[in-house]
């Protein structure tokens, strides 16, 4: 495509395609968007390994009554049991972030979509060759980079009230630990 050609129209053979400046800020914004994605899902890691890690710790305490005091005091088995769920909640919140891979349903948009490789890995070389050329590419970026920012988005938020959730729930175990000591 250049800059002032018709959809459809070639250049000459040997003749340097221009990229009009949209094309090329949105395709910035893309990259942005997708190691955006990228650094929430490693949080999402990060987050679920240790909160695992805090609710395997707290089933050992359970486990060996240390959670829940010498006498199995009321207040540290609440303190200790409120403070698993959260955790919990806080793994399942980090677990439900693994990359998706499909296109929202209903999404018309997504058969046509050569930007994303979900909907490019099922077309036909001809008809990519076909939409590169006849298509308006800043539209079809466009739709892309709201897609990603809604998906973005939803991680980072979700990173947000798992860790939320865990650091909650640790702080109600670190109580019934201390006060089953």
């Amino acid at each position: 495509m250049t800059g002032t050609s018709t959809p459809g129209a070639h250049p000459p053979p040997g003749q340097e395609v221009v990229e009009p400046v949209a094309v090329t800020t949105a395709w910035r914004i893309h990259a942005s968007l997708a190691e955006w994605t990228g650094r929430a899902d490693t949080k999402a890691s990060t987050a679920l390994s240790v909160e695992l890690a805090v609710l395997a710790g707290g089933m050992a305490l359970i486990s060996s009554r240390r959670g829940t005091g010498p006498d199995g005091t009321v207040l540290t088995a609440v303190l200790m049991a409120s403070g698993m769920v959260l955790v919990l909640l806080g793994v399942f919140l980090a677990a439900a972030l693994f990359p998706r891979s499909w296109p929202e349903p209903g999404d018309p948009a997504a058969t046509e979509n050569f930007v994303y490789f979900g909907t490019l890995r099922t077309m036909p070389s001809e008809q990519v060759v076909t939409m590169l050329r006849d298509t308006d590419v800043l539209e079809v970026l466009g739709d892309q980079l709201v897609t990603m920012s809604h998906i973005t988005w939803r991680k980072l938020v979700l990173v947000k009230y798992s860790l939320i959730c865990a650091c909650s729930g640790l702080g109600l175990i670190s109580p019934a630990v201390w006060l089953s000591v």
